[in-house]
């Protein structure tokens, strides 16, 4: 029999990421959630708010994703286990 992964196992892993992380800026802020609509949407959103203060290199990861939307109107979702970031 094959091995298979657990759904928990496809979870981002952000002490795995963290401890790769080779930049100073750009990643060092982390955003994640188990399923989002669409990380671009929710990193857009926080940038117009006039209140809001996101961070340079800020990443935003989700799981799954389940409306996100690409250049040109472009829409998909992401299955779990496939990275989709902002």
């Amino acid at each position: 029999s094959s091995s298979s992964s657990s759904s928990s196992s496809s979870s981002f892993d952000a002490r795995a990421y963290f401890a790769r992380l080779n930049t100073k800026t750009e990643g060092r802020v982390l955003l994640t959630a188990k399923t989002l609509p669409s990380t671009q949407r929710l990193v857009s959103a926080n940038a117009a708010d006039a209140d809001a203060v996101v961070p340079d290199g800020l990443i935003c990861v989700a799981d799954v994703q389940v409306s996100g939307v690409g250049r040109g109107g472009n829409q998909w979702s992401s299955p779990p286990g496939c990275l989709m970031f902002s």
